[in-house]
């Protein structure tokens, strides 16, 4: 195990669903930067990418996404009952990386890596 997955078995992440009232098209997930800036605008609203990137050390939340409808700026700001379906931040690009060859799997999930490791009932494998 590393370094990086321990410190992600001990972060505690909120519920996290995909929005049953959005259909798979909805369900989008954009990665945005321009040459002049250090960190990629990243949105969501993928259950496996949302969590993911909440997991990861390096993800500057701006806002989470709530099932009722309502906006978080924090993760210590969402209660226990909240559910939350998407997510909007930032990573540094230095993240980022197209590989030379294809992942064995086509899902979304595993573009973001070390995370679902915090593991939950129905998670994506990696």
């Amino acid at each position: 195990m590393t370094a990086n997955t321990t410190a992600v078995l001990e972060r505690e992440l909120p519920t996290v669903r995909e929005d049953p009232d959005l259909i798979p098209l909805e369900k989008e997930t954009s990665i945005n930067f321009t040459k002049d800036e250090d960190r990629a605008q990243v949105f969501t609203a993928e259950r496996g990418l949302t969590r993911r990137f909440l997991a990861h050390d390096l993800f500057d939340t701006d806002a989470l996404l709530l099932k009722d409808g309502s906006r978080s700026d924090s993760l210590q700001d969402v209660d226990t009952s909240d559910t939350v379906v998407g997510v909007r931040g930032t990573i540094p690009i230095g993240c980022l990386k197209v590989q030379a060859s294809a992942r064995s799997a086509d899902g979304h999930a595993p573009i973001v890596s070390n995370a679902d490791a915090v593991g939950d009932a129905g998670g994506e494998a990696e």
